[in-house]
């Protein structure tokens, strides 16, 4: 027993009436002459017009599906753009220290969803985010509207990590919670040594957070009495995510969470 030759090939051909088919062409060899020459074959002609034609109508409306969703993000962010512009306008023009301090945690929490989508619109995903890039984003834009001289932001995550956006969200509106309360709170500004320290890794299906600033410290007493918007998001992005959370106060703010990998996302206890 030699060789056995094989082809498949789809072409199109007329027919009398004037109206084209789709057919694909299979076939194998089952005899050569002495040159290695095919001589004899058996194969099949198969119609397969109506698949080809329901194949093409899928793609195309994939394609138009695709195309719709990366609309909708795009226009999700600018329009989340404009709302972040004009809190951030009203901000400008307060002469209230206190309003205007609230307004600007506003529009960082909504910058930091505008920012899913601007990274949804921009990749290949419309339902995936690359982490470390979200995060990196994030924390720049968050150290910025803080004015932040006297900080470093260290960050530990898979370059390759991505996470669902229903979970990239709340996820992403933690962590600017933690980082806003670390400076607001925590840090003594004046200090050249205020450090934040940010992991994440994924492990057989679900998630591992590592969270701690360098700061004084407080009472745990003081935080579960906290009736602040800031330390009620912070419990109500946890249970959205579902995790499991350990904090310790001592030394310093640090926070342990982990949440498994969903496909739907987080639910909304909003």
């Amino acid at each position: 027993a030699g060789k056995q030759d094989s082809f498949e090939v789809t072409i199109r051909v007329k027919c009398k009436c004037g109206e084209y088919r789709t057919i694909l062409d299979k076939g194998t060899a089952l005899e050569y002459d002495e040159n290695g020459r095919v001589v004899r074959m058996i194969g099949t002609h198969l119609d397969i017009t109506e698949q080809e034609e329901l194949r093409i109508k899928i793609e195309n409306s994939l394609s138009e599906k695709t195309l719709l969703l990366s609309e909708i993000h795009h226009r999700v962010k600018n329009n989340l753009a404009i709302v972040t512009g004009l809190i951030s306008l009203q901000s400008i023009g307060s002469g209230d220290e206190e309003l205007k301090a609230l307004l600007d945690e506003t529009a960082r929490r909504i910058k930091s969803i505008a920012q899913v989508h601007e990274l949804l619109y921009n990749t290949d995903s419309f339902t995936d985010i690359p982490f470390d890039k979200y995060v990196r984003s994030l924390t720049n834009s968050i150290s910025e509207t803080l004015n932040n001289k006297n900080g470093i932001i260290n960050l530990k995550i898979d370059e390759n990590l991505v996470i669902n956006i229903n979970q990239a969200i709340p996820l992403g509106l933690l962590l600017n919670e933690l980082i806003t309360n670390s400076f607001k709170y925590a840090f003594d500004l004046t200090s050249k040594n205020n450090v934040i320290n940010f992991s994440l890794e994924f492990k057989d299906g679900a998630y591992y957070a590592n969270y701690n600033d360098s700061g004084s410290g407080f009472e745990r007493s003081k935080l579960e009495s906290s009736s602040s918007l800031g330390s009620l998001l912070i419990d109500t992005l946890l249970q959205q995510l579902e995790s499991d959370f350990n904090i310790e106060t001592e030394k310093g703010y640090t926070i342990d969470f982990t949440f498994a990998e969903s496909i739907l996302g987080a639910h909304s206890n909003f």
